[in-house]
């Protein structure tokens, strides 16, 4: 089974030829590797879903190449949204303090045009929550590897490294995240976490910044805060030649770059998380 592609490349032949069944393989985070980056496009009731790697190994470059699936209408990207979603580590836990245990560090990687600093860190709680938690519970990334490999007739192509399912699939992005906003299950609304790409069929590319958002806690007050650090930015293009492809882009310079948000919150958010570790 192929599961870490060449560097930062992906090299995904959908349709393109029968290959033996396979399931989709999410791997989960921990403290000796991140936790894998899936990006999914949506278009004409289907979704092509690819496992991009470990979030914290993605290189500038391409990281996908796919022929365009036909059950996209017209057989390219036109007007369909995109996204990409993960959680670096869903056991990392506080080393500022000596809890014990200590509470998790709820961290979420995903894609927006937004303001990713307006995001609460009870919002990263939640949005982690549903898509991969600590206790390995019912989380979307999760699910991803229950895709049935045959029987289901949502399933259109089933791999280790990529899907093509209907949006009425049980483990859709669509029925179980995106839920009409794309804000990781309404979690950090109004951020969208999704772009839709060329809408108008003027050939431009799009492009979507990638960050990872971690929560923070200051010790001495109980008071939990944000930190974002941006990866990069996906570009890809249309795919009106009928196949398409995706690269990451370093992050542009200046004091929005690498630099991290720190954002207050109130204590009683910190007690919650005491209390209510799973979010």
């Amino acid at each position: 089974m192929l599961r870490r592609f060449s560097g930062a490349m992906c090299a995904i032949l959908l349709l393109a030829a029968a290959r033996p069944a396979a399931s989709f393989l999410y791997v989960r985070g921990s403290d000796q590797a991140s936790g894998d980056l899936v990006a999914v496009w949506v278009k004409s009731n289907f979704e092509l879903i690819v496992n991009l790697g470990p979030i914290d190994s993605l290189q500038e470059g391409p990281v996908a190449s796919f022929p365009v699936p036909t059950q996209f209408a017209g057989s390219n990207l036109i007007g369909a949204r995109f996204t990409a979603l993960a959680v670096p580590n869903p056991a990392a836990s506080f080393t500022q303090c000596s809890f014990d245990p200590p509470p998790p560090q709820y961290q979420i990687g995903f894609t927006t045009n937004g303001d990713p600093s307006q995001i609460s860190p009870l919002q990263i709680a939640n949005a982690q929550s549903v898509l991969d938690t600590p206790t390995a519970g019912q989380a979307w990334l999760l699910n991803l590897n229950n895709i049935p490999t045959s029987g289901d007739p949502n399933v259109i192509e089933n791999s280790d490294s990529d899907a093509l399912i209907s949006t009425g699939q049980t483990f859709s992005y669509t029925a179980n995240v995106g839920l009409g906003t794309d804000a990781i299950a309404n979690n950090i609304s109004p951020i969208s976490t999704a772009v839709l790409i060329d809408p108008q069929g003027t050939g431009q590319p799009y492009s979507i910044a990638l960050y990872e958002m971690a929560q923070t806690l200051n010790c001495s007050t109980l008071v939990f805060g944000t930190q974002v650090h941006t990866v990069g930015y996906l570009t890809g293009d249309n795919g009106g030649s009928g196949n398409a492809a995706l690269s990451l882009a370093a992050p542009e310079p200046g004091p929005g770059g690498l630099a991290a948000v720190a954002i207050g919150a109130l204590a009683w958010i910190g007690r919650r998380r005491r209390a209510d570790p799973a979010g």
